[in-house]
């Protein structure tokens, strides 16, 4: 039996609780704002600390027990029941405040797996969580599903330089694009990301191939975009890759990094 710890007023809480009973599993539910639950959270958060998440924002719940494994937040929790670990790279714990999940990365999900990320992000939606995706490219198919449901509020995009980008990059900027007048839609590079790989970090030249891409596949020149250091330490002088940016993309701006920022594979 699955133990759910939760906590009164929790959106996300109460979507798992619903899926679980409208799915007929059984769970026993330890609501941290009671006393009887604060106290049995605490035992379970001393013996399982080190796999607790949890940021300045305080503990992703609900905190789901499933045999020995502890699982979070509603994304994951939810991913976890319909696919077990086959989804844990595409849906990840956040905490991204009231009123909003993220961690749905569609480029981690095999395409096997797009009926069930789908299903997912409705329960999330419909659960009344205004939705943040992450894409780089790859499963155009997904990307596309998604946005002709709506199911998305905010959608960051990875744009690699044309060099490292394909074919499926191409239409998944394309489709972007198609609809970046109906949702909130960021479009980014991160010069860091081929170091974080084990090589050189982007030039101004690909930064720049990264924007005239973004320019061609959208026809777009004017949209939301970011060239993000990713890496303080590298000490770059970022100027020089706005500069390149703005040829192709004229709103470009420089930041150190992107909240929520897709991890380099």
């Amino acid at each position: 039996m699955l133990t759910v710890f939760s906590s009164t007023g929790c959106i996300r809480c109460e979507i798992v609780k619903k899926y679980l009973r409208r799915e007929s599993i059984p769970f026993t539910e330890w609501d941290v704002k009671t006393d009887e639950g604060r106290e049995a959270f605490k035992v379970f958060y001393r013996r399982r600390r080190a796999e607790v998440r949890r940021d300045d924002r305080g503990i992703f719940f609900p905190v789901v027990l499933d045999g020995e494994t502890v699982v979070q937040d509603a994304g994951l929790t939810l991913a976890w029941l319909l696919a077990g670990e086959a989804l844990c790279e595409a849906v990840v714990p956040n905490n991204l405040g009231h009123g909003w999940t993220g961690g749905l990365y569609t480029g981690r999900c095999g395409s096997e797996f797009n009926a069930v990320f789908l299903r997912v992000v409705r329960l999330l939606k419909n659960g009344g969580l205004r939705t943040e995706c992450q894409a780089d490219g790859r499963n155009p198919a997904l990307l596309e599903a998604l946005l002709q449901e709506k199911l998305m509020d905010r959608l960051r995009f990875a744009v690699l330089p044309a060099a490292d980008s394909g074919q499926d990059q191409r239409e998944s900027l394309r489709l972007a694009g198609e609809h970046a007048h109906e949702l909130e839609m960021i479009f980014y590079t991160d010069i860091a990301v081929r170091t974080a790989r084990g090589g050189d970090m982007l030039s101004v030249t690909e930064v720049a191939e990264a924007a005239r891409l973004l320019r061609e596949a959208t026809g777009n020149g004017a949209l939301a975009y970011a060239v993000c250091a990713g890496a303080p330490e590298l000490g770059v002088n970022l100027l020089q890759y706005r500069t390149a940016a703005r040829r192709w993309q004229t709103r470009a701006e420089l930041v150190q990094a992107m909240p929520g920022m897709l991890e380099p594979e």
